[in-house]
């Protein structure tokens, strides 16, 4: 499709931030620890469903977007320009992200406006 990563942050980026904040064998920082922030394209979906441009995130990888075929489009950014989001322009609820809101629900309002969204997305689509 013409997508590719960066396998590997540090080996291939070791300018780059931490990103992989993951427990390994059960240590470190708990899964919503938010070491950074991202940046959001301020015409993008994702800044509209959470009402901001930028938020803080949880970063549990290794692994990053090194570029997106068209028409995707890269809608956020980490401090170290480190792509964190994607959309699909002009699709009612096509927005991915690099970290995991899911584990960051009972701490950060922007993780449920986004679950929120998506929900509201569903049930207008009836499926």
């Amino acid at each position: 499709v013409g997508g590719a990563l960066y396998q590997d942050i540090k080996d291939l980026l070791p300018q780059s931030e931490r990103h992989d904040y993951f427990s390994r064998n059960g240590g470190g920082h708990p899964r919503s620890y938010v070491p950074h922030q991202v940046r959001l394209n301020p015409d993008s979906r994702l800044a509209q469903i959470l009402q901001t441009e930028v938020i803080p995130v949880n970063s549990l990888h290794h692994q990053a977007i090194q570029r997106v075929p068209k028409p995707y489009q890269i809608t956020g950014y980490a401090g170290d320009n480190i792509p964190e989001a994607l959309e699909l322009p002009g699709h009612p609820c096509f927005c991915g992200v690099q970290w995991h809101p899911e584990e960051l629900v009972t701490t950060q309002e922007s993780a449920r406006k986004l679950f929120a969204a998506f929900v509201d997305v569903c049930r207008k689509r009836g499926n």
